[in-house]
C-alpha cells in the first residue's frame, strides 16, 4: 500500500510539472511561429506506428529522437536507419546508433531532409540557373542511470540548413527522464526537443520548433502494450495528443 501511494504521488508530480513548465513557456514567449520543420518529422517504423506515442517506450536507437533517456535501454549495439520518399521528389532520411558503454549508453544521430534541382529566377522573373535545397541534423546524446528505475539523458544537436547558396547553422539540446514503476508495468517519460537560441537565415532569426512532450506507457500481458502522449509546440502554441498500441 506503501508503494502504491508513492507512485501515485509520483504521477500526480509528473503530469503537474509538465503543465506547469508549459504555462510558463507558453505565457513568456510570444506567439510566433517556428522554423526547420524537418525536426519534427518523426522517425522509426516502430514509434511512427505507435502513433508518435513514443517518449515512454523509448529504448532502442530511435530514442535519440523522442526521448534520449530511452538510450539506457540498449543492451548492445544497434544500428536503426530509415527512408522516406516525400511529395515532389523529396527524401527524409535517418541514422541512428546506439552503442552502451562504462559511462552510459551513447548514441549518435543523423536526419537530412533533401529536395531536387529546382529552377531559380530573380525578381523580374529571368532564369539564374537550377538550385537545390536540404537541411541536417547531427546528435550526440547519452544516458545515465540514476536508479534502477530511473534514467535521464541529454543530446547535443548540431543543426544545419541550405537553400542555393543561402546558408544557416546553430545548436539545440535535446532532454529526456524515464521512470519505471516497480509494483506496476507502467513507464513514465518527459523530454524537452530542440532547446536552443534561433537561427540565422536568409537575414532573419528564425526560431526552432521547441516541444515539450510528456508519455504513458502500460506494459501489459502477453506482448500488449499501450502508449499515450501530449506534446505542445511552444512557439507554435499547439498542443497534440497521441495515442498506440501494439502486440
Amino acid at each position: 500500500m506503501k508503494n502504491m501511494a508513492i507512485n501515485k504521488r509520483l504521477v500526480r508530480w509528473f503530469l503537474l510539472t509538465l503543465v506547469g513548465v508549459a504555462m510558463t513557456e507558453g505565457l513568456a514567449i510570444a506567439q510566433t511561429n517556428s522554423g526547420f520543420s524537418f525536426l519534427k518529422i518523426g522517425v522509426g517504423a516502430r514509434p511512427i506506428g505507435l502513433g508518435s506515442a513514443y517518449t515512454a517506450m523509448a529504448n532502442d536507437a530511435t530514442a535519440i529522437y523522442w526521448n534520449p533517456a530511452g538510450l539506457g535501454a540498449i543492451k548492445k549495439r544497434e544500428l536503426s536507419a530509415m527512408h522516406g520518399e516525400w511529395l515532389l521528389g523529396s527524401n527524409f532520411d535517418f541514422l541512428g546508433v546506439g552503442y552502451p558503454s562504462k559511462i552510459g549508453a551513447l548514441g549518435f544521430g543523423m536526419s537530412m531532409l533533401s529536395h531536387p534541382e529546382q529552377e531559380g529566377r530573380d525578381e523580374q522573373g529571368r532564369r539564374t540557373g537550377n538550385f537545390s535545397s536540404r537541411s541536417n541534423a547531427f546528435t550526440l546524446a547519452l544516458s545515465r542511470p540514476m536508479s534502477v528505475q530511473t534514467h535521464l539523458g541529454l543530446g547535443v544537436k548540431l543543426i544545419q540548413s541550405q537553400i542555393g547558396q543561402d546558408k544557416g547553422q546553430g545548436f539545440a539540446l535535446d532532454a529526456g527522464g524515464l521512470y519505471h514503476m516497480t509494483r506496476i508495468p507502467i513507464s513514465l517519460g518527459l523530454s524537452i526537443q530542440n532547446l536552443g537560441p534561433g537561427i540565422r537565415f536568409i537575414n532573419e532569426e528564425t526560431r526552432l520548433p521547441l516541444t515539450l512532450a510528456s508519455g504513458l506507457a502500460w506494459h501489459g500481458f502477453a506482448g500488449v502494450a499501450l502508449a499515450a502522449d501530449f506534446k505542445y509546440r511552444v512557439y507554435d502554441q499547439k498542443t497534440n495528443w497521441a495515442l498506440g498500441t501494439e502486440y
